[in-house]
């Protein structure tokens, strides 16, 4: 049985080391950013060679400005060829297609914005890291998912997402 302040400890520094990486890795050219670390679900079903995501959340955001704080609602689906662990090593052909709702808590100013989550090769089921791409911009992310390593359909579908998003 996992600790689960150690897991809560080690999703923060997963969590902080993302943040820092897509401060320096996202050019300040790509436009206005916010990152963003919410609380959600990643459903996945199918069968190796053909697997369904649907992820879904929401929680807080903050900008590297001080144009305000921000919250996002966002919701989506996609499809991998393989499951990492649970279908023999690495997830490949990762892609999920994203809608989001980004709102300014300062200004009530809502942006609708849509994103492909994708990674040709990532890990799964503790950690899924993956590349944004939207709108021009572009992006980095990561899925904190399967605590306990539990394969779909076993263990919780329960996630925590923390992502880099345009406004």
């Amino acid at each position: 049985m996992v600790d689960s302040s150690n897991a809560r400890r080690a999703l923060a520094l997963v969590v902080l080391t993302f943040v820092l990486v897509a401060m320096v890795a996202v050019p300040a050219s790509a436009g206005p950013r916010v990152f963003c670390v919410a609380n959600g679900n990643v459903v996945i079903d199918g069968e190796p060679g053909a697997w369904d995501w649907t992820v879904g959340g929401l929680g807080p955001c903050v900008s590297g400005t001080l144009r305000g704080n921000f919250n996002v609602v966002f919701s989506g689906t996609g499809t991998s060829d393989s499951l990492g662990l649970c279908d023999g090593g690495v997830v490949t052909n990762l892609k999920i297609h994203v809608k989001a709702t980004v709102s300014n808590l300062r200004t009530g100013q809502v942006y609708n914005v849509t994103e492909k989550w994708r990674a040709p090769l990532t890990t799964f089921p503790l950690v899924t890291p993956f590349l944004i791409s939207g709108g021009g911009e572009s992006g980095l992310g990561v899925i904190a998912t399967r605590v306990l390593l539990n394969c779909p359909p076993g263990g919780a579908s329960v996630a925590t997402f923390a992502f880099t998003t345009t406004t």
